[in-house]
């Protein structure tokens, strides 16, 4: 697809959204096909005139080996607890604390301790011809996270059809 879809033919939108989850189907977080899809969003973007910056981080990836820290640690420091109940309630504080602040995103304490890969954020601007009376923000998120029954196919075809049905 060389044109930018246009706004009149939602089903020229649909197409390269397909294009594009064809051509990147595994988008993890910090993963090669999220900053693939990036970039070729960005490329896209340049090609209709809006500006583009990347905003890089370091990101924690392992949503799974971090909820095994923290519930593990936990169940440790329950067994701890039985024969030192000071340092299982300490243990028990700790993990409860980091978990709090982890979920809140505050702060990372026991998921430092996990690994962390470069990612980014792409950022598009269409500028303003002088000072604008409204500003419009369109949030994009190019990565999945396969973390549930939400991911099932079988849900996801459902609530295609339901989307479906309200639109026609």
């Amino acid at each position: 697809m060389n044109q930018p879809p246009s706004i009149d033919h939602p089903s020229s939108v649909v197409a390269w959204i397909a294009d594009l989850t064809s051509r990147f189907p595994r988008r993890a977080p910090a993963s090669p096909d999220e900053r693939g899809l990036q970039e070729a969003l960005a490329a896209r973007y340049t090609a209709q005139g809006l500006e583009v910056d990347w905003h890089r981080f370091s990101f924690g990836t392992h949503l799974y080996a971090n909820l095994l820290l923290h519930f593990g640690l936990a169940v440790a420091a329950t067994a701890l607890g039985l024969a030192q109940p000071l340092i299982g309630g300490l243990l028990h504080l700790l993990v409860a604390t980091s978990y709090f602040l982890d979920s809140t995103h505050r702060a990372f304490v026991l998921r430092r301790l996990l690994p962390w890969r470069p990612s980014q954020n792409l950022i598009a601007r269409l500028p303003a011809s002088g000072e604008p009376a409204l500003r419009i923000v369109i949030p994009c998120h190019a990565d999945t996270a396969y973390t549930g029954i939400i991911f099932s196919p079988r849900l996801a075809e459902g609530g295609a059809k339901r989307s479906e049905e309200h639109t026609s």
